[in-house]
């Protein structure tokens, strides 16, 4: 298992609906030994159907961004904290641990847009999605039977996605439920910004923000180069400081590949923030050359130029 530290990214990005849903079970089942994966199993289905259209009462999710991919990278990184957090004797109980894993899967699903609204792109409900998020996470934990699971502890979880909320400033009902919610924040951050493809990604990250009406960058490249002191500036203090340093426990989960903490995800970041200087030397026309994986920016900037 060492070995696979040493091939780039192969440990983390397991993306892929079905590999995520059996690691993170599997990871459940030994953190909390004889506790059911039934809600895990189902709400992993439902989120993959929900995704593609294909759950009552929604259309297809059409952000480029924030997607299933994302989704499901973000779901697996808050088991992998919650696992880690475990091995470092800071136990959270079987339900607030369900709780954040349904929260990481339904936290960005405000963004998918009902059949019955009237709007051009899901991206036109990013403000205030969070909220949207979190209904839908208390009326689905409802319908299973989980309504101890219900509206307020998931509008407190899921407001450590916010990139407006004071994570210090939120008043969680216990310390498992805040460790919760700062492990799914983490995740959210962590898992996107250490992802291989984050660079070419961001390309769609500007054409949803276009589609939001968030006109805070002018261009494609302009959030690129701005994107290093986002980190600096603001993620990195909410993750060590806002959040308590929880990302931690993903450095104690990956002890599992290797006989030290070595937290994957902070070091990929750091990766993609070190490549990101080269890409934003080659300039405003040049910059894509330097971003060419799986064609994401090509595809990004045929829409931008259509």
């Amino acid at each position: 298992m060492a070995s696979l530290l040493n091939d780039t990214y192969a440990p983390i990005f397991v993306n892929r609906a079905q590999l995520c849903l059996e690691e993170c079970t599997d990871l459940f089942s030994q953190v909390y030994r004889g506790v059911s994966t039934e809600l895990l199993e189902t709400a992993f289905e439902d989120t993959v159907r929900l995704f593609h259209g294909n759950y009552p009462g929604f259309r297809a999710c059409d952000t480029p961004y924030h997607d299933l991919e994302h989704t499901m990278a973000v779901a697996l990184a808050t088991m992998r904290m919650i696992a880690g957090a475990a091995r470092d004797n800071e136990i959270i109980g079987s339900g607030l641990a369900e709780a954040a894993i349904v929260a990481a899967l339904f936290h960005d699903v405000g963004l998918i847009a009902r059949t019955d609204e009237q709007v051009t792109s899901g991206a036109e409900l990013t403000v205030g999605h969070e909220v949207r998020s979190s209904a839908f996470a208390a009326d689905y934990l409802a319908e299973k039977g989980r309504d101890e699971l219900g509206l307020r502890t998931m509008q407190r979880i899921i407001s450590c996605t916010a990139l407006g909320a004071d994570p210090q400033g939120i008043r969680f009902s216990s310390r498992e439920e805040r460790i919760a919610g700062y492990i799914l924040g983490s995740a959210d951050f962590s898992a996107q910004m250490s992802d291989r493809l984050y660079l070419e990604k961001l390309s769609m990250l500007f054409i949803e923000m276009q589609d939001a009406g968030i006109t805070m960058y002018k261009d494609a490249f302009d959030l690129l180069q701005r994107t290093g002191d986002f980190y600096t500036t603001f993620v990195k203090v909410r993750l060590e400081q806002g959040f308590e340093n929880v990302v931690r426990f993903a450095g104690t989960y990956f002890t599992r590949f290797e006989n030290q903490p070595r937290n994957l995800y902070l070091e990929y970041i750091e990766k993609n923030l070190d490549y990101l200087n080269t890409a934003v030397a080659a300039g405003p026309d040049e910059w894509w050359t330097h971003l060419r994986r799986e064609g994401v920016v090509e595809r990004a900037l045929d829409r931008l130029t259509a």
